[in-house]
């Protein structure tokens, strides 16, 4: 898989993730609620359950979807849960050899059995063909897990 990813848009258009990474505090939190277009959720109203640790975040933030959940895991342990959504999952199925439709309750159940084995292993298995720049203040594997997010996501934009 090889993607020719314009550096300067991505990590223009990606300002506020990776403004998160480098300080988490509540204006970088407000931003990157807002940037991923979560604060219909009123998530931000809810931020104190974000910090206070992984439990609360992946057991009590029960009554939003799991492309949201997914998100919010993500924030939390960028290095363990990868960010979900349709595009992403239909890259999966595809790079997987199981055609690209799946209902989304089945994504409900199987992003943590199957999703997240899924991206951390294709992560391992990819990295080291993953370049990128520097971030200041962000570990380069949060910038190289995102840029390969971004092309599984683009893959799986193209399989539609």
């Amino acid at each position: 898989m090889c993607f020719d990813l314009n550096m300067e848009a991505f990590f223009y258009n990606d300002s506020e993730y990776f403004n998160w990474f480098t300080e988490q505090n509540e204006e970088n939190l407000e931003k990157i609620i807002r940037w991923k277009g979560l604060n219909r959720n009123n998530l931000f109203d809810r931020r104190n359950d974000f910090g206070n640790g992984e439990n609360i975040v992946i057991d009590n933030i029960n009554d939003y979807g799991i492309v949201t959940k997914a998100f919010l895991y993500h924030l939390y342990r960028p290095k363990k849960y990868p960010i979900l959504d349709r595009f992403v999952w239909k890259a999966m199925r595809n790079l997987n050899g199981n055609g690209i439709n799946m209902h989304y309750y089945q994504w409900q159940r199987d992003y943590l059995d199957i999703y997240v084995p899924f991206f951390n292993g294709f992560y391992q298995d990819h990295v080291h063909l993953i370049n990128c720049p520097q971030v200041n203040g962000v570990d380069i594997e949060i910038v190289k897990r995102r840029m390969l997010d971004r092309a599984l996501w683009e893959y799986g934009r193209m399989l539609q």
